[in-house]
């Protein structure tokens, strides 16, 4: 079902929003018929907003907080409108929406009021995206023959790029926005394969952060440390270039910033999917890459896709529950055996599959085939029937 409610929209099958949204059309109708109307924005994006398993908002509602705001000119009232969840037994607050009357005689009750209701259909509009993103994937896969390493870029994540690469680097905000979604895919990615790396990083790094992501090994780096430091590469995929490189700072390969692993991304056109495409090391890079100066820094290295090892060595050297279960400390074989017989035991992507003429449907262990694997900037082919 759908309810239009002033300038917001929901799609929900859930009662209380439905109640929530019925009760607002009722209050901004009698509004209007007494020349008042009102508008809103949200404030912290959907991403940052806590999560159903949480905080089931469909049973419960957060404690709102309306606090008078004087930032627009020309609005006869404003308010921000903050939520307080308990979660675990601490206390979080989101920033939920800014709501103005932007008509008629001041009315600070009924402005309060709609400002809570606006405020929990945010839960709604969330809910709604997620539906989309997830029917859109799934119609997607049937359709077509979708890489292993290719993960959608949900809507919500999308935005929280957005809106970090335009506060943090505004005058190249476009590829801090690639960037940035390069690295949720690669989160995407170590998700579903259950690996642990750290949160998506949006905090403002006017300078640049230390590293994109940090993953917990069983065995010591060779810098001596307990974890790895991952940095991610991305570029956007273009129909009517051929691109395939990507660009490594000195700064990640070298010095008090450099990086353990290089992490290799691509991103489609239109920001709803990508792919990692594999990995190198900075060693690795310095020795292979081509080197490139740059006025404005110590220049880069250009790292081509020929050069880089397969996402299936990527996935080896992060899954540490395999590396026990392959024996790695328990004696009889050396680390490299053990990473290789990973790596041959991971399912076979189905774009080799398809590619090798094998039947692309039915599951089946990739073997040598993995290890041969040549990275590849296809996420997906489509479907001929």
């Amino acid at each position: 079902m759908e309810q239009v409610t002033g300038n917001f929209t929901t799609s929900t099958n859930c009662q209380a929003f439905y109640i929530t949204a019925e009760i607002l059309k009722d209050y901004l109708a009698k509004a209007r018929e007494k020349g008042r109307d009102y508008a809103w924005s949200p404030l912290d994006s959907d991403y940052w907003l806590p999560e159903k398993t949480n905080f089931d908002y469909e049973i419960a509602c957060p404690n709102f907080l309306v606090v008078e705001s004087n930032y627009m000119k020309g609005v006869v009232l404003e308010v921000d409108v903050q939520g307080f969840f308990v979660i675990d037994q601490k206390i979080f607050v989101f920033n939920f929406a800014k709501v103005f009357q932007v008509k008629g005689e001041p009315n600070v009750r009924e402005l309060v009021d709609i400002s809570r209701m606006y405020a929990y259909l945010r839960f709604c509009s969330r809910d709604d995206y997620r539906d989309m993103d997830r029917h859109w994937w799934s119609k997607f896969f049937s359709e077509n023959v979708v890489s292993n390493e290719t993960v959608i870029i949900f809507r919500e994540d999308k935005q929280a790029a957005q809106d970090w690469a335009q506060r943090t680097f505004p005058r190249n905000s476009l590829n801090a926005w690639i960037g940035k979604c390069g690295e949720f895919v690669f989160a995407t990615w170590a998700a579903e394969l259950g690996m642990s790396v750290s949160t998506v990083d949006l905090k403002p790094h006017p300078e640049g952060d230390e590293f994109d992501f940090s993953h917990n090994t069983l065995f010591l780096t060779k810098s001596g440390k307990p974890e790895l430091s991952l940095d991610v590469k991305t570029f956007q995929l273009e129909a009517d270039k051929k691109r395939n490189w990507w660009n490594v700072g000195v700064s990640c390969l070298q010095g008090k910033h450099k990086q353990d692993l290089i992490i290799f991304v691509v991103i489609d056109e239109e920001f709803r999917m990508g792919k990692v495409v594999g990995y190198l090391t900075p060693d690795t890079i310095l020795k292979k890459g081509e080197y490139i100066e740059n006025a404005y820094s110590k220049g880069y290295y250009r790292v081509h896709l020929k050069d880089i090892l397969n996402p299936y060595y990527l996935r080896a050297t992060i899954d540490s529950k395999s590396q026990v279960s392959q024996g790695l400390f328990f004696g009889g074989v050396t680390p490299s055996q053990s990473l290789e017989n990973m790596i041959k035991d991971y399912p076979l992507d189905p774009i080799t599959a398809y590619y090798d003429e094998s039947d692309y449907t039915e599951f089946q262990r990739g073997g040598l085939k993995n290890l041969m694997a040549k990275p590849t900037l296809k996420m997906f082919v489509k479907k001929f029937w």
